[in-house]
């Protein structure tokens, strides 16, 4: 192994350093004989211009024939001529020269230009073997004084929540300059209901360039950036999660129930939320933890078939009832939510109140009856909590949000599901679907409606009259309907599917489940919260 002194190393440090700011300039280096010229249209992500003052600003093009699949040019430098004029039709060019593409930067060209006339318009071009770039529109600011700036602004322009229209219009503005407040690109995996912006999250240095390839290939999004320079704040998404952001959440749900016959009863849920949280807030990251009761859910379950032998049993329920705003919903009358903005909408993490129906085995109706869904049985789950300071202050924007710490909704939801289980022998098999219909909460927020399924298949090691012990695989899965706030839609949907293991114990008196679901399949509109697992204990005492 080569070692490298520390002279070397700021040699070498210093020399990217220049060749960084001999290209900025302007000024190309020698470049070396290349393999071959560029076969297709390099400028498939057009140009730009931005951070203009009143003496210049900087243009940029990038030269990528395949810009998602790693740009698709050679490793040679390639030598980029530039083009200043005073008019759109280039019959008064005032500034001219090459700039260096390099493998290193992506044949990415960045050029400073300067010396310009202040409160003036330009044009900008790019060519290289051949192929000429799409022209930019630049503006120099007014020297000094106050003359007014025609601009506009956006924000959140996430790629799979549909198209730029809003980027089209803002094009066709006039505008002198426009400022982008965040979020230039979303870092996460996503499909949207018109396109996807990738189906996997994105870590390397490679997969941030094509990620932006993805987003500057849009043509609205490049008829912005011909159309005026534009000036860029960085927000929460252009990078991976920045300030550690995570929320920690966990139930304990008592169940009281009871049957008013051999096949129906009535089930009483009261959840109470532990939740803590890191998140970014307005003075920088915060943390904290936030608990109490959540919605009150009142079923009442009913079973048409219910037939037991000592080779097998057959259980059918249909349960029924309402969540009660009964939980903290205070914080959604704080507007943190994100909104639409002129170029799109950030998906956040959405309601992810209700896990999924266990997997349920059970040795006699009695216990059927009684045995409660955690997960679904209500409160609002999302995945984690509250601010360190008062979380109904938090006005930034961040992946945790005030709707993911609430520990209620404030409204009256309706719930309905259905269950069925088979056993023969010592093997058996579970699977039920139930469905949360939302209304409108606290703060005009409605969180979306949920629909929860799972499937179970499962063996018992021990199969005696008063003693159960056995294993099943659950595998369930959740869509989420997006939320909305006063009708007005604020963040999208999701589809996860979970499998994991579950062991399943039972004696006269008393039950006791421990499962574990990881997500296996997850898709999103957005950027959306999904748990990295979910660990579950049923504890079930019958007097």
């Amino acid at each position: 192994m080569e070692t490298i002194g520390r002279r070397s190393l700021i040699v070498g440090a210093a020399a990217t350093v220049a060749t960084l700011r001999i290209q900025a300039a302007g000024l190309a280096l020698p470049v070396a004989t290349r393999t071959a010229r560029i076969g297709a249209d390099p400028f498939t992500l057009g140009a730009a211009t931005g951070d203009p003052t009143a003496t210049g600003f900087v243009a940029w093009t990038r030269l990528a024939p395949d810009p998602t699949n790693g740009g698709g040019m050679a490793s040679d430098p390639v030598a980029v001529a530039w083009e200043v004029a005073a008019d759109p039709g280039f019959a008064s060019v005032v500034r001219r020269g090459t700039a260096n593409a390099v493998a290193e930067l992506a044949h990415t060209v960045h050029v400073d230009i300067d010396g310009l006339e202040p409160d003036a318009e330009w044009w900008v071009r790019f060519s290289a073997d051949g192929f000429d770039s799409p022209v930019a529109r630049g503006r120099t600011l007014p020297a000094s004084g106050t003359a007014p700036l025609r601009f506009g602004f956006v924000s959140c322009q996430n790629f799979a929540s549909g198209y730029y229209t809003a980027l089209r219009g803002l094009a066709a503005e006039g505008v002198d300059l426009w400022l982008h407040l965040g979020d230039y690109i979303y870092e996460n995996a996503a499909t949207g209901p018109v396109r996807s912006q990738g189906e996997t999250e994105i870590f390397t240095l490679d997969d941030y360039r094509n990620r932006y390839a993805v987003y500057k290939g849009d043509a609205d999004l490049q008829a912005a950036h011909h159309a005026a320079p534009m000036v860029e704040v960085w927000d929460d998404h252009e990078v991976d999660n920045p300030s550690g952001e995570k929320i920690l959440s966990n139930t304990t749900q008592l169940h009281f129930t009871y049957n008013v016959s051999p096949k129906a009863g009535f089930i009483i849920s009261i959840p109470f939320h532990n939740r803590s949280y890191r998140r970014l807030g307005d003075n920088g990251v915060e943390s904290g933890t936030v608990s109490g009761i959540g919605d009150m859910v009142v079923r009442a379950r009913f079973a048409p078939v219910a037939e037991f032998s000592e080779d097998h049993s057959l259980i059918w329920t249909i349960d029924a009832g309402l969540k009660l705003p009964t939980g903290d919903s205070s914080l959604l009358r704080q507007t943190d939510h994100h909104h639409e903005s002129a170029a799109g909408q950030a998906t956040q993490h959405d309601d992810d109140e209700h896990e999924e129906e266990e997997g349920e085995h059970h040795h006699d109706l009695r216990d059927y009856l009684a045995h409660e869904d955690d997960e679904h049985s209500g409160g609002e789950e999302e995945v984690p909590m509250v601010a360190a300071a008062d979380p109904a202050e938090h006005t930034h924007t961040s992946a945790v949000e005030n709707h993911d710490l609430a520990l209620g909704s404030g409204s009256v939801d309706g719930v309905i599901g259905t269950g069925i289980l088979y056993r023969g022998g010592d093997f058996y098999a579970s699977a039920g679907g139930q469905y949360l219909l939302r209304s409108q909460g606290t703060g005009g927020y409605r969180y979306g409606d949920l629909l929860a399924w799972r499937v179970a298949p499962g063996y018992l090691f021990i199969n005696k009259a008063n003693q159960v012990v056995g294993i099943q695989l659950n595998i369930s899965g959740e869509h989420h309907d997006p939320n909305r706030v006063y009708g007005t839609r604020d963040h999208g949907y999701t589809d996860i599917i979970y499998v994991g293991p579950e062991v399943v114990t039972q004696g006269e008196n008393l039950s006791l489940n421990l499962g574990l679901d990881l997500p296996v399949k997850y898709h999103a509109e957005g950027l959306t919260l999904a748990p990295d697992y979910r660990a579950r204990l049923h504890f079930n005492w019958r007097f």
